[in-house]
């Protein structure tokens, strides 16, 4: 008797001197922590069926595929709303149930109560963060991982049910532990998104995912995430993204229990987060829809992929920097006018060319404008060098021609400050959830791609291949390691669309001009630079994420003009 007591007290020391991750990473490897917290209440079937079979299995295998680059995967379950007397459970009713490395399905192993104890999300979320395993499946986070793309997962039926044993975590306790461990936060509560009876999957306030992490100002609309109707008004299992453009997104989330707005949609205000309406999903899966639960599925596993990869949609913009569809970085500082995206399949054979012209300032050049073709339509936009917001562009080789639609896509265009203008060309009536961007500030133009790699799986160009990363060449075999030798394989061919209304130098066979020792010049420039760099970082700090970071820094060193962060 004495050695079984003895046995069971080693057993709870050794259980609570378990060492969590303290969420330093002092290693060099590319990893991903997914971390869920269930509602395991009697109700909660249909969502711990989503969640296991097909939520968790598509956002995994897609982030495990060679163009995210993850090293690892990491998925860490946990439950809430046992009844304390349960082996394992606290007494505010939170259990952990276990992490893998990639996903083993016996993690998610919850159960359903029907003892209608209290399902308090708030304690789940903060221990659900402190209690990841410093080691998972024999690899230690912190030795192992140079960087951690962290999401957490609540999902549950009721509001907040307090619990005598968790009296001291409140709402801003739980923001901050999700604020301070960097984590992105998704709800699957119960909430209304629109209409009772409309096929609104989810909803992000404000928040542009051109910018990691980040809110950007109140005239950009809150982001709804909408199950896509035919004509007929039939669902075909797909999603949209739909701009909401009231700021005050409450007015437009309703309580499907108790009080789950005030308790939860405001745990994710001023973040990347998302709400998602578990009464959307539970009519889809219970009530013989179908399609509903495929743009649910979709729209989840896509909004969180990305979310993990701290995806930007592919852009070229600036001194230029060009960014991949893997996310990855380089500049080319030649001038000539270049195949950024071409996809002779886009839109269901319609065809997408995007060609940019650059142009050449001393030891750095700069995006001067911007062609697009869809199907037989061209839409030609040039940056201003003036402080004037008039617009410059030509629609079907037409200077400043009818634009309120392009290619039968509408086109808005907007100014947000002197020296700012942007072209949002929504292509949802070709491919759902799609745009093409265009930002200009005085003369410099970026250009991005938003909408999933799967639509522009044929693209090729600058922007490297969608589904590898790779940078290939027109053969479509052949790889570059050196960007300049990069660059100068994608100038605009002969036998190629001239899409500029004029033609300007160089053109083929004419080589694209390349800046003296562009690499050399452009170190003994920068340093010689009046604005130092102190300087510049000071400017670029209100931006996110270390990429625009570094990108803001060097072209306001470039340009000596600390005005430039207005670029990003």
């Amino acid at each position: 008797m004495i050695l079984a007591l003895l046995s069971l007290l080693l057993l709870a020391v050794a259980t609570s001197a378990q060492p969590y991750y303290d969420y330093t990473l002092q290693g060099t490897q590319k990893c991903a922590l997914i971390n869920v917290a269930m509602d395991e209440s009697g109700s909660m079937f249909t969502e711990q069926v989503f969640l296991k079979d097909v939520a968790l299995p598509g956002i995994v295998s897609t982030l495990q595929t060679p163009a995210y680059g993850f090293d690892h995967v990491f998925v860490c379950s946990n439950g809430f709303g046992n009844p304390p007397a349960n082996p394992g459970v606290d007494p505010d009713g939170y259990r952990f149930i276990g992490c893998s490395d990639g996903l083993t399905l016996a993690i998610l192993d919850w159960s359903r109560s029907f003892a209608g104890t209290h399902e308090d999300g708030y304690t789940a979320l903060i221990k659900s963060i402190d209690r990841v395993p410093a080691a998972i499946d024999g690899v230690d986070l912190a030795q192992t991982c140079g960087s951690m793309a962290k999401n957490v997962i609540l999902v549950s039926d009721e509001d907040r049910d307090h619990h005598t044993a968790d009296a001291g975590v409140t709402q801003a306790s739980v923001v901050n532990k999700i604020q301070d461990r960097q984590y992105v936060a998704n709800l699957i509560v119960n909430v209304y998104i629109g209409d009772i009876d409309a096929s609104n999957l989810g909803m992000r306030y404000n928040y542009d995912p051109a910018v990691q992490a980040a809110l950007v100002p109140p005239t950009y609309p809150n982001e709804v995430f909408v199950a896509v109707k035919l004509a007929n008004g039939t669902l075909d299992g797909n999603y949209d993204l739909v701009p909401y453009t009231l700021m005050d997104y409450t007015g437009y989330i309703t309580n499907g229990q108790g009080n789950t707005v005030a308790d939860y949609a405001t745990l994710i205000e001023n973040t990347p987060g998302a709400i998602w309406s578990i009464q959307t999903l539970r009519r889809g899966i219970l009530l013989g829809q179908p399609e509903l639960s495929q743009a649910f599925a979709k729209a989840f596993i896509d909004i969180k992929t990305c979310e993990i990869a701290m995806c930007r949609p592919p852009e070229a913009g600036g001194d230029p920097h060009i960014t991949t569809w893997k996310n990855e970085h380089y500049e080319f500082h030649g001038q000539c006018d270049l195949v950024l995206a071409k996809d002779p399949d886009f839109g269901n054979g319609l065809g997408l060319d995007v060609h940019i012209r650059t142009k050449i300032v001393r030891y750095w050049s700069y995006i001067q404008s911007v062609a697009i073709r869809i199907g037989t339509d061209v839409l030609e936009i040039q940056g201003n060098s003036d402080s004037n917001l008039d617009p410059d562009y030509w629609i079907n080789f037409e200077h400043l021609g009818d634009l309120d639609t392009f290619a039968g896509c509408p086109v808005t265009q907007t100014t947000s400050g002197p020296h700012k203008r942007s072209y949002q060309i929504d292509l949802r009536t070709k491919v759902p959830g799609h745009s093409l961007r265009i930002d200009l500030f005085r003369e410099f133009v970026r250009v991005k791609l938003n909408g999933e790699k799967t639509a522009y799986h044929q693209t090729e160009g600058l922007l490297g291949d969608p589904i590898t990363g790779k940078m290939l060449a027109r053969d479509g075999v052949t790889e570059f390691a050196d960007y300049v030798d990069f660059g100068i394989e994608w100038q605009v061919l002969p036998y190629e669309q001239k899409l500029f209304h004029e033609m300007a130098p160089p053109q083929f066979p004419e080589l694209c001009l390349l800046p003296e020792d562009p690499r050399g010049e452009r170190r003994r420039r920068l340093a010689e630079s009046e604005i130092s760099v102190e300087e510049a970082r000071r400017a670029c700090s209100a931006l996110q994420d270390s990429l625009s970071i570094q990108d803001c820094v060097y072209d306001i060193l470039a340009t000596q003009d600390l005005d430039m962060v207005g670029a990003f």
